[in-house]
């Protein structure tokens, strides 16, 4: 269902008058509530990469590896 802009709710002041971008982005700003989330993406961003590089760092060893151990299967 979509809903057109001027059916958005808008927050207000408690006198009534709709709040401007500078209090809404001190708002913003202050409310803490999705910190948590994105010091997980970070730390989960910070493992990606750790992971990729270890990859990549024993890439040749690694494919040593499979090959004698596709040789030896194969016979």
């Amino acid at each position: 269902m979509r809903r057109s802009v001027s059916s958005l709710k808008m927050p207000r002041a408690s006198g009534g008058a709709i709040l401007t971008e500078v209090v809404m982005l001190k708002i913003f700003w202050a409310d803490r509530r999705g910190a948590t989330a994105i010091e997980y993406a970070l730390i989960a961003l910070l493992v990606t990469v750790a992971v990729i590089g270890a990859i990549r760092a024993f890439m040749d060893q690694m494919s040593v590896m499979y090959e004698y151990i596709r040789a030896a299967i194969m016979g």
